[in-house]
């Protein structure tokens, strides 16, 4: 009885639904099928050394710039969908492959057989839906805060002047600077310092961007451990090989105060003016100012 059962168990397609749930192709190549189990597995494994590479040779810096580029998020979105149907037709596959080499004895074994691979699709649906609604919200908050702003039209006054009236022009205050973009983009730096240490380490670094018309907010923490994150244009990035700072992005201030001929700015904000503009640099999206 009991080996039995452990055959059951190991010519189960079930379980070759599932291994294909976790990985394409490892559900095709338990049931023996190892050219199935080549073609579903090896695109997702390319993939995955695509984007290794991608991250170690072009730095976390540039990963978040990419990130913040809506037609990426566009792209990534559609390869979530694509991963979504690779592995519904990869855990179907393995399914069905592994029921032709050892087919269900009875309909009580073939009813649960098809529930549980009902589960294992539901759940692939339900993690890609989630990731899509992730990137779909980023999407939405990347849009608004680095897409265009356009001006909201002003909607007319309620109220009409009495026949033969002439309105008395009333003068328009012209916008602050800061406002003509129509966003309000303030880096929020906090730093502290220690024994043995010199000067601060800017450990936690946060971008709030604002869209005066509407009120809506959006906040961006920066990693303080970014490496080669690009510098603008100017002595400072003429400095290093790659136009960025290749040290982590929390002590570019402490670099920048202790280089007074690579980064403009007297030495109580140097360091300030240096993170704002290279984390601007990064971002494309012009910071209004800092607060400590």
């Amino acid at each position: 009885m009991a080996s039995r059962v452990t055959s059951a168990a190991r010519h189960s397609a079930v379980l070759a639904a599932w291994l294909s749930f976790l990985w394409p192709g490892l559900g095709q190549g338990w049931a023996g099928a190892w050219r199935r189990a080549l073609f579903f597995a090896l695109p997702i494994v390319l993939l995955a050394i695509g984007a290794f590479v991608l991250i170690n040779t072009q730095g976390r810096a540039r990963i978040v710039g990419l990130f913040l580029q809506p037609q990426v998020l566009l792209g990534l979105l559609a390869l979530n969908v694509g991963i979504l149907a690779y592995r519904l037709v990869a855990i179907v596959d393995a399914y069905h492959t592994s029921r032709l080499r050892w087919p269900s004895a009875g309909r009580l074994q073939r009813a649960t057989a098809g529930t549980l691979l009902g589960v294992a699709l539901i759940g692939a649906l339900g993690m890609h839906a989630g990731i899509g609604y992730l990137g779909f919200k980023t999407y939405d908050t990347v849009t608004a805060v680095f897409g265009s702003t356009s001006t909201p039209t002003p909607e007319p006054s309620p109220y009409s002047l009495a026949p033969g009236a002439t309105p008395t022009p009333i003068p328009t205050p012209a916008p602050p600077n800061w406002a003509a973009d129509g966003r309000l983009n303030i880096l929020l730096i906090g730093a502290d310092a220690g024994p043995g240490r010199w000067s601060l380490r800017t450990d936690s670094m946060n971008l709030l961007s604002v869209e005066i018309s509407t009120g809506r907010a959006a906040l961006f923490g920066i990693p303080r451990n970014l490496f080669n994150v690009p510098l603008p244009p100017g002595p400072a990035a003429d400095a290093f090989t790659c136009g960025c700072f290749p040290d982590l992005i929390n002590s570019l201030y402490t670099y920048a105060v202790a280089h007074p001929e690579l980064f403009r700015g007297s030495d109580d904000v140097r360091g300030y003016i240096a993170l704002q503009e290279a984390l601007q640099e990064m971002t494309g999206l012009h910071i209004d100012g800092q607060m400590v």
